[in-house]
């Protein structure tokens, strides 16, 4: 017999969307945002046991920053988690609790100042130190592989420019949209400087709890991308794939059924691909989809903002929330930390060092070093407790464990 699962509620949101805004420290932001998500929760802030926090200390430009932005998130004597990772991990992690009953009523809160920290050089450091990191990658350029491996495999460029002007028309339309500032990373071909985002400062927050109010979490979906490169699909995004048909599946409903879908893709392409994986548009045609101005009831109703998350990572969350009025919409987050690599590529990984040692010496003009078997090997021949033993005239007692040679 299965389990009903618990219901969790959104009370109340507030988002702050600015550039460089010398009137205000960040824990000001923070403080003002979260102030306002809980005004318009309409429950006061003693009824609230716990919050979640998404922020990085990379990000934030300090160690352990949560110590000083946590209070201004209300963490001030309540119980507090923190993820180094995007806000939709956060919110989560925050549903989770409730449905858990560890928490009644919760605040998640997610900050990023694009204006104050080199989001590339953040990206970058994510990336495997001896493997990836000398390639000078960060997840925008995965982006852009993907978009011309998704090309090469039949996606449809013919409407690209039509997506490009709609995408703009909606931003514009936006009230909540960034209207001057920001800054735009430099385009990897084949994406041009429209198909990618605009970094800028973004604080949110948002109250939920297990008390009924307009807004239900009928359903919730976390997956992820592959640690390594060469073990994701290039082309496609699977980790969205599989969240999506999750949180569906735990929604009760299909994807032709949602009424408004907003995909947090790192480009245009990746937005059209999203498109694809959660089962709206046709494989392929996702820009062609995202370029339709048809708003009628048998389809989706697609808003996206030009603002994205401003550390970007190969992690997918995909939640659905249900309205009063039966609307439904999901939500994709792109951005935050990957996690490690599994067992299996981390074997793989100890096999490949041992099998390309460095070459000392190898310049130019140098004859690099042969590779030759280690002149010495350790064999362990016991483990187990030892007795005392006398090491350079000093006697050791207590010693629990042994290896002989």
């Amino acid at each position: 017999m299965s389990q009903k699962r618990p219901a969790v509620y959104i009370e109340g949101i507030a988002i702050d969307i600015g550039w460089r805004d010398a009137t205000r420290s960040l824990t000001e932001l923070i403080f003002s945002t979260t102030r306002r998500a809980i005004d318009e929760g309409g429950k006061a802030l003693d009824t609230i046991d716990s919050v979640v926090l998404a922020a990085h200390d990379m990000v934030d430009g300090r160690s352990l920053s949560s110590m000083v932005t946590g209070p201004a998130a209300g963490s001030y004597l309540r119980d507090e988690i923190r993820f180094s990772d995007d806000g939709a991990a956060a919110f989560a992690a925050a549903v989770t609790r409730i449905e858990a009953k560890e928490s009644k009523r919760s605040i998640v809160a997610a900050w990023a100042r694009a204006s104050e920290h080199d989001v590339e050089a953040v990206a970058r450091a994510t990336f495997d130190p001896f493997f990836a990191a000398p390639f000078g990658i960060d997840e925008l350029q995965v982006a852009a592989i993907r978009a011309q491996a998704w090309m090469r495999s039949g996606g449809d460029v013919g409407a690209r420019a039509a997506a490009v002007q709609r995408r703009i028309a909606a931003a514009q339309a936006n009230p909540r949209s960034l209207k001057s500032g920001g800054r735009r990373p430099t385009a990897s071909y084949p994406l041009n400087d429209a198909d990618v985002p605009l970094w800028a400062d973004i604080a949110v927050a948002v109250t939920i709890s297990a008390e009924p109010s307009r807004i239900r979490v009928s359903g919730l979906g976390q997956s992820s991308e592959p640690y390594w490169i060469g073990d994701r699909v290039i082309g496609s995004l699977a980790g969205l794939e599989e969240a999506a048909d999750r949180a569906l599946r735990e929604a009760g409903i299909g994807a032709q059924q949602l009424d408004l879908v907003e995909v947090d893709g790192l480009s245009l392409f990746d937005e059209a691909i999203g498109m694809e994986c959660v089962g709206i548009a046709s494989k392929g045609g996702g820009l062609a989809f995202l370029a339709e101005t048809s708003t009628s009831p048998s389809r989706a109703r697609l808003q996206k903002s030009m603002l994205t998350a401003t550390v970007p990572s190969a992690v997918q969350r995909h939640v659905l929330a249900q309205h009063e009025c039966q609307r439904r919409a999901a939500l994709d987050g792109m951005n935050g930390r990957q996690g490690p690599a599994p067992q299996e590529s981390l074997l793989n990984v100890i096999v490949e060092l041992k099998r390309q040692r460095p070459y000392p010496g190898c310049d130019k003009g140098v004859a690099p070093v042969p590779i030759r078997a280690a002149a010495f090997g350790l064999q362990i021949e016991r483990i187990g407790n030892g007795s005392t033993e006398v090491v350079c005239g000093t006697r050791v007692d207590r010693f629990p464990e042994g290896v002989g040679t």
